[in-house]
């Protein structure tokens, strides 16, 4: 039941994020582009469509006065994709005083050539002076310097004429003229530059987050993702007209290859979207859907070899609104088979559909270009971005859980290992010890069948200790390792009567617990190779020292000794034929255990000292 409901909760909270986002989107499209009508004048034009592309300024009297024009009352030319160049007549004269004043907006940043020809007052004559905008012009333009083709009435402006107006661009005919006051000139221009600014810092922080991580990460799909909001950030400079200002000498260069950059656009979010979702591996479907979608990119790339710009470019847009439901659509298909990273695609691409959508209508001349319907696409990207970067955030988290998980089954897995190999090595040393007291006990039974008796009572409470010993029980009481100790001592005593002794030192204190089967078997190698090989009486000491952060335990004999070749061998060498397991078993489960092993000193012919430490608490 909690699962449906935080399913359900999840399902909702995107329904609520879509629905705030395109109200958002459609206030943004509703909104009043420049203020009240008292601030703006929009006046009808008479315009004039030049199919042929050859007509000159001279011949636009006659033209205008015999030929048939069109007028609009609105100030918007919606011209659709035709690659026709535009005249149109402005007439200064219904202009008010006030108006007279402003400032000319033509809201198209594609806008290759606007030229306006401006009636100017020389003495008692008037001329016309030819004032240039647009990208073709570069750093030669003659207007205000903007985005859009910006031109400022002057006081020597001969109102009584006629202004005319040269349009031509290779993208879209859709043009909307409005008339600005200078205050509201000024704030189009800081608030429009404001958004760009701030819609730009977002990309480059993105992009940079994206490339620091893959550095740090080596995983593609942060590199293509880096590539994708480049290219895509190249392309919105392109359609808002932003290297018209900053860079005007390379606008001649990158503005013709708008089409290019938003194919490539749509190129590189296929490329992200299969490295991001892995089709390759976990959706073969899509990467054929996906592989598809590239060809019609790579169609689109080369169809300007063969068609004009307005179908290239009608060709674009159409990819890019069929793209982006393809990509809304497996996004969904994915999130349904449980990749829930998806949804953040599923919500980012419903906001890019919906820009490129008015993009795409704003295009065909459906409805007018204004400072949101041109602007749209470029913050639908940037609400893109953000949710794929969020995406991305969470592919992160997911990979940091999953190294967590990796890390915590490895330490469970090594752990594991560890205890299984203890008690592997634990196993191995008591046959060793039973093989040696079966043998005594046995040679006892005919000479003193009492002492025999007494032996194996001893080797039982030997054993009854062991075999209350489980494999993953690593650590054992010292009164559980002593009588293991004793008894293997008693039997060792009744086999060589008055040739051994062991004086137990122990310190007073409460001392800890230790791992099992580790002084019997010190105190085993101390008889047998050392103490045995002496002809006389040998004594085994044990006991323990307080450190101050633990105790030290000391097994220390008078026997033959050992060279230090021995004392290494002893603790490098697992198996010893004959011998069973020596020194380093011991050695090798308390650096698993204490970070410290056996300390082994010793003086050929005089003694032996073996020792370790046990942490206090342990």
């Amino acid at each position: 039941m909690r699962i449906k409901l935080n399913r359900l909760f999840k399902k909702k909270s995107m329904l609520l994020s879509v629905i705030v986002l395109t109200a958002f989107l459609v206030f943004l499209t509703s909104c009043p582009v420049n203020g009240s009508p008292s601030q703006s004048s929009v006046i009808g034009y008479d315009y004039y469509e030049d199919t042929t592309g050859t007509l000159s300024f001279s011949e636009l009297p006659s033209i205008f006065s015999d030929q048939p024009t069109k007028h609009n009352p609105t100030g918007s030319f919606l011209f659709g994709n035709s690659r026709s160049t535009f005249w149109i007549r402005i007439p200064l004269k219904e202009l008010t005083s006030a108006e007279r004043e402003g400032t000319l907006f033509i809201y198209n940043p594609t806008v290759a050539k606007a030229i306006l020809y401006l009636p100017v007052k020389n003495g008692a004559t008037t001329s016309y002076e030819t004032l240039s905008s647009g990208w073709l012009f570069g750093v030669h333009k003659q207007d205000d310097h903007f985005v859009y083709p910006t031109f400022t009435l002057n006081q020597n402006t001969d109102f009584s004429q006629d202004a005319y107006l040269q349009l031509s661009s290779p993208f879209t005919q859709n043009y909307s003229l409005e008339l600005l006051s200078p205050l509201q000139t000024a704030q189009t221009k800081d608030g429009l530059l404001l958004l760009n600014g701030l819609l730009f810092g977002i990309f480059l922080a993105v992009a940079l987050l994206n490339l620091f991580t893959f550095f740090e990460l080596t995983e593609r799909v942060y590199l293509d993702y880096f590539f994708y909001i480049l290219i895509m950030s190249i392309y919105q400079g392109c359609l808002l007209g932003i290297y018209n200002v900053f860079v005007p000498d390379y606008a001649p260069f990158l503005m013709p290859n708008t089409i290019f950059f938003s194919l490539l656009t749509m190129l590189m979010s296929i490329v992200f979207f299969r490295s991001f979702f892995s089709t390759k591996v976990l959706f073969p479907a899509y990467e054929k859907w996906a592989k598809g979608l590239m060809t019609a990119v790579f169609v689109g790339i080369i169809l300007p070899l063969f068609s004009p710009s307005s179908v290239v470019n009608l060709y674009a847009h159409s990819l890019s609104v069929i793209g982006g439901l393809s990509l809304l659509s497996m996004a969904i298909g994915a999130f349904r088979r449980g990749f829930h990273q998806a949804r953040f695609f599923i919500i980012g691409w419903l906001f890019v559909i919906i820009g490129v959508g008015i993009s795409f209508c704003r295009n065909a001349g459906w409805i007018a270009n204004t400072v949101v319907t041109i602007n749209i696409t470029f913050v639908a990207m940037a609400i893109n971005s953000i949710f794929l970067s969020t995406a991305l955030i969470q592919r992160v988290k997911q990979l940091m859980n999953e190294k967590e998980a990796a890390l915590k089954q490895s330490y469970e897995a090594e752990e594991l290992a560890q205890s299984r190999e203890l008690a592997f090595l634990q196993a191995q040393i008591k046959p060793h010890f039973l093989f040696n007291a079966l043998n005594i006990i046995a040679s006892l039974c005919r000479i003193d069948p009492v002492k025999a008796r007494k032996l194996l009572l001893d080797l039982s409470e030997y054993l009854h200790h062991s075999f209350d010993f489980y494999p993953d029980q690593k650590l054992v009481p010292l009164s559980t390792e002593l009588n293991g100790v004793q008894a293997f001592v008693r039997i060792e005593q009744a086999r060589f009567p008055d040739s051994l002794e062991v004086i137990y030192d122990l310190d007073d204190r409460n001392l800890p617990m230790i791992p099992p089967l580790t002084l019997q078997p010190l105190v085993e190698n101390a008889i047998l190779h050392g103490i045995r090989k002496k002809s006389t009486c040998g004594t085994i000491i044990l006991r323990t020292v307080w450190t101050g952060d633990g105790f030290r335990f000391f097994v220390e004999d008078d026997g033959v000794g050992m060279t230090a070749e021995q004392v290494d061998d002893a603790l490098l060498s697992e198996w010893h034929p004959g011998k069973g397991v020596g020194l380093s078993n011991i050695h090798k489960r308390l650096l698993a255990m204490y970070g410290q092993g056996l300390l082994i000193t010793s003086v050929p012919g005089e003694k032996t000292s073996v020792s370790f430490w046990i942490k206090k608490g342990d």
